[in-house]
């Protein structure tokens, strides 16, 4: 796109710019999705957040600024290292270097999470609705069938959230997302089925201890899914250790995250469930953000 950008910071306007240096300077945090842009041909001044035609864009100089930034160095004692003449610089510690302990920990805002995802879902809130309609209709018609109910609740529930996992992580890129997606855990059937077992059941053993037990330990499992939907090889096992592992210290900004939609809770309430239809995309989508802002961090 040629056209030239300009963007405001209170009283202050800067331009004209390319799109390529207004993006540079949103992975920068020079401005942030809340900053208001304007290009010729527009009548007013808009949110960068709400420009659909540069969705795909924005997301991309989202995911560089979190790029940007390195992991902690490894502790130095007992390591050599070597000079840039090439001189190598022993320790007089015989003991090897400790192992680099790197923490995955969310660096971005919710808020701005939340922001990102109402940009992918900007132009796309039909599909979402209708796929998330659909998640909800096959999963209800099972447990409606009577006597087995149950059980085919139980065979279906994780192949389905690993379908809409799919979906969710599809359209928070800005990639082909499908309705057709969540149906595609059914070709790990298996995976799905035990990742969802085992974690009712360490979750139920958790809560045996008491309630909140349970709830830490359903946010720390949280991830599994998302997990299996982009690595086909991973066991059920391996992936809620790895979900584990990427939680690590970032609980209470996943609970803080879904404290924020309450107020939505409330809305669909008051609107007598309709507005659930857009709660659920929208929750789940943040949710998506929230573990790509989690793999990215582990770079």
């Amino acid at each position: 796109m040629d056209t030239e950008w300009w963007y405001a910071i209170g009283d202050q306007k800067t331009g004209p710019l390319p799109l390529s240096d207004l993006l540079g300077r949103l992975s920068n945090n020079q401005i942030t999705l809340e900053t208001l842009v304007w290009q010729n041909g527009w009548e007013g001044w808009r949110k960068l957040a709400d420009v659909k035609e540069v969705q795909p864009q924005i997301i991309e100089a989202l995911r560089e600024q979190k790029r940007g930034i390195p992991p902690p160095l490894p502790p130095m004692a007992g390591s050599s290292a070597t000079s840039p003449n090439n001189s190598v610089l022993k320790s007089p510690a015989k003991t090897p270097p400790q192992a680099l302990n790197v923490s995955t920990i969310s660096r971005t805002e919710n808020r701005v999470l939340m922001a990102q995802a109402r940009a992918a879902l900007k132009g796309k809130w039909g599909l979402a609705i209708g796929t998330f309609v659909v998640y909800l209709l096959v999963v209800g018609a099972g447990q409606a069938i009577p006597k087995v109910g149950g059980l085919i609740s139980t065979l279906i529930t994780g192949p389905m959230s690993i379908g809409l996992a799919m979906f969710a992580l599809s359209l928070s890129r800005a990639q082909d997302a499908q309705l057709e997606q969540i149906f595609g855990g059914f070709k790990q059937f298996g995976v799905g089925l035990g990742a969802y077992l085992l974690t009712v059941l360490f979750v139920v053993l958790w809560s045996l201890l008491l309630i909140v037990p349970g709830i830490i330990a359903a946010f720390a499992y949280s991830q599994t899914f998302y997990i299996i939907a982009e690595d086909n090889s991973i066991g059920p096992l391996d992936a809620i250790a790895k979900s584990k592992a990427m939680m690590r210290g970032n609980k209470w900004k996943f609970f803080c995250l879904g404290c924020r939609f309450i107020g939505w809770i409330f809305l669909g309430v008051l609107s007598l469930g309709i507005g659930f239809l857009w709660l659920f995309p929208y929750f789940w989508i943040s949710g998506a953000q929230f573990y790509d802002d989690l793999k990215t961090a582990d770079r």
